[in-house]
């Protein structure tokens, strides 16, 4: 393995660096291996730094050109990492990068497929940016598609956990309480029933800490209180 304690972690990783060396000699520093290699080395780099997305987008659109199909997940992937780091602007970039490159899918059914993902992101970088009308009017193709698959299969899809706080945060910042917890609320309902077929997805404390949030945004800190009350009651579980 690359990463973590192993004992052979170290040689591993100056082995891949050796190898990355070899085929940017070889092959050029936008070859298509290269741009594998440095997305394989992110693994162990620290989260903090900068973002390997960026090279590997750097890499790729130095190679091709829009519309690309290649150039879209990359895109994908910066855009994504640049929300998680509250990098808006470049963000924005990114966002704009994936719809350019999105028409290298002729298939209008499987290109909002492929897209929803980064619709799901898109309303968290409105809402975190302050755009939250904006932010809501995203949300509501995708909350209609969400509800209808909740009618099919009894739980969450990855991913919604973030697109429920950040559409009722969007409400929130709007001073539409009774809305925001409501949405709030459904996201709880949802983690609960995903939890009774998934034990390890837990992720009814976020809803539980979001419900606090707009409960204490709108005066009910009682309500705010029961919540956190709740909260410390779940244990330790990843977000979906």
């Amino acid at each position: 393995r690359l990463c973590g304690d192993e004992p052979r972690a170290p040689a591993a990783q100056a082995q891949l660096r050796q190898t990355m060396d070899s085929i940017s000699v070889a092959h050029g520093p936008t070859s298509a291996l290269y741009e594998r290699l440095v997305l394989i080395s992110s693994a162990c780099n620290d989260p903090s730094g900068p973002s390997e997305a960026d090279e590997v987008y750097a890499i790729a659109s130095a190679r091709e050109r829009p519309p690309s199909t290649n150039l879209l997940r990359r895109a994908q992937l910066a855009f994504s990492w640049a929300v998680s780091d509250h990098n808006w602007a470049l963000a924005e970039s990114y966002y704009q990068a994936t719809i350019e490159n999105s028409a290298a899918i002729p298939e209008a059914a499987l290109r909002a497929r492929l897209l929803r993902p980064t619709q799901q992101d898109r309303v968290c970088h409105l809402a975190k940016r302050g755009d939250a009308a904006e932010a809501e009017s995203q949300a509501s193709p995708l909350r209609a598609e969400f509800d209808t698959d909740f009618a099919r299969m009894g739980r969450l899809t990855p991913g919604q956990g973030t697109f429920w706080l950040c559409l009722a945060d969007a409400q929130r910042q709007q001073g539409r309480y009774d809305e925001a917890a409501a949405t709030a609320r459904v996201m709880l309902e949802r983690c609960r029933a995903t939890a009774a077929v998934m034990p390890g997805i837990r992720c009814d404390k976020w809803a539980l800490e979001a419900l606090a949030t707009i409960y204490l945004d709108a005066g009910r800190t009682n309500e705010a209180r029961e919540m956190m009350e709740q909260r410390k009651k779940i244990p330790r579980g990843g977000l979906f």
